[in-house]
């Protein structure tokens, strides 16, 4: 009983890592420039929590900030 409870956590509330790389997916999937309400309204997370981790990615060269700031894109490193 005690693995089901676990199975179901963890499918409702998964690592902050993987979080980051479900916020990187939904990047790739929107195929053009995304602005962080984009990226809340396709996550459903809470505003802070996508503002965070899409600093991890931006600082790390995955994603480059557009010219006006507001929008974002991904910048494949392969």
């Amino acid at each position: 009983m005690k693995s089901s409870r676990i199975t179901r956590f963890v499918a409702t509330k998964p690592a902050p890592s993987l979080r980051l790389l479900q916020l990187l997916e939904i990047v790739c999937a929107h195929g053009r420039p995304f602005s962080l309400a984009d990226a809340i309204e396709a996550s459903g997370w809470p505003k802070p929590s996508v503002h965070r981790m899409r600093g991890q990615p931006e600082s790390g060269g995955l994603l480059e900030s557009e010219p006006d700031d507001r929008c974002y894109t991904w910048r494949p490193t392969c």
